[in-house]
C-alpha cells in the first residue's frame, strides 16, 4: 500500500526553503540539523515520485488514453523508472483482471489491453485493488462496511496502543473481532463510534479512551469514506445518498458486521 512516510528532505529542498526568509525583508534560517549532517547524509535532490512510488494506477491511465504500452511510454520520461516496477505493475494489475494480454499472430508483439473492470479502476484516484474492492462491494451490494474498511486501508488503522499500556489496549480490541480479522475489527470500532455521531463531543471522546480508539483518526477514516462514495458515484456505482448511513453497528451495539445498502452499479 502507499504511504506517507518521514523522510529527510533534500539538500535543494532545504536551500530553496531557506531562501523563504529572505523574500520580503532580511531573514534568518533556523535548521535542526547541523552542515555535516546535510552534506553527508542528505539526499542532493529529491527522489522524482516516479522512482519511489507503485505505477499500477499510471498504468491504467496510460492504457486508458491510449498512450501506447506502459513500459514504451514510462520509458520516454526524463527519469524513466525501472522496468522491474513496470513490469511488477502489469503483473499486479493483470493478477486482479485490470488487464489482459494479447499476442499478434503476425508480428508475434504481446500488448495489453484494459478489461471492463480495468477501465472502471482507471477512473477511480485510489490503488487499484482497494478500487476494485469498492466497485465488486457495490455490486454485492455491501459498499457500505467495504467503504469503511478501504478507507482504513487507505489511511490507517483507527487503533491506538499507547506506551505501557499494550495489554489493556489488546483486550479493549479483542472485543472488536480482532480474531477474526483486523478489517472487520476495525469496521466495528468505526461503526460504534459512528453511532454517537449526533451526541456530544465529550461522549465520543470517552468511547474512543475507554475503547483505545484515536478519534483524530476516526474523524479521518470519515472523511475518507466520504471521498471514496464521491469517486464511486462520479462513474455511477454507487448512490449520492446511502439507504443506510451506517450499517448494524459495532463494538457490540447491534449487527456484527454493519452490512449496508446497495450502492448502485
Amino acid at each position: 500500500m502507499s504511504s506517507l512516510v518521514s523522510v529527510w528532505t533534500s539538500q535543494a529542498a532545504a536551500s530553496q526553503r531557506a531562501g523563504r526568509a529572505g523574500r520580503v525583508r532580511e531573514g534568518t534560517c533556523f535548521r535542526l540539523y547541523n552542515k555535516s549532517f546535510m552534506e553527508e547524509q542528505m539526499p542532493t535532490y529529491t527522489l522524482p515520485e516516479m522512482l519511489r512510488t507503485p505505477l499500477e494506477e499510471l498504468s491504467l491511465s496510460i492504457l486508458a488514453l491510449e498512450l501506447g504500452s506502459p513500459a514504451e511510454f514510462l520509458a520516454r520520461a526524463i527519469e524513466p523508472p525501472p522496468p522491474e516496477a513496470i513490469t511488477t505493475a502489469v503483473r499486479n494489475l493483470r493478477e486482479i483482471d485490470a488487464l489482459r494480454k494479447q499476442k499478434d499472430l503476425e508480428t508475434k508483439e504481446v500488448s495489453f489491453y484494459l478489461t471492463p473492470l480495468g477501465f472502471h479502476l482507471a477512473n477511480l484516484p485510489c490503488d487499484a485493488r482497494i478500487g476494485k474492492m469498492l466497485i465488486i462491494g457495490s455490486i454485492l451490494g455491501c459498499l457500505e462496511p467495504i467503504l469503511t474498511i478501504a478507507a482504513c486501508l487507505s489511511y490507517k488503522s483507527p487503533f491506538a496502543n499507547p506506551f505501557g499500556m499494550q495489554q489493556e489496549a489488546d483486550r479493549a480490541h479483542a472485543k472488536y473481532g480482532s480474531a477474526l480479522s483486523d478489517h472487520i475489527a476495525a469496521l466495528e470500532a468505526y461503526n460504534g463510534w459512528a453511532e454517537l455521531r449526533d451526541q456530544p463531543y465529550r461522549v465520543r471522546k470517552e468511547y474512543c479512551s475507554e475503547n483505545f480508539l484515536s478519534i483524530a483518526t476516526l474523524e479521518q477514516i470519515e472523511m475518507l469514506r466520504k471521498e471514496l462514495r464521491r469517486q464511486l458515484v462520479d462513474i455511477g456505482f454507487a448512490a449520492r445518498e446511502p439507504r443506510r448511513v451506517y450499517g448494524g453497528g459495532g463494538g457490540g451495539r447491534g449487527g456484527r458486521f454493519g452490512g449496508g445498502g446497495r450502492g448502485g452499479g
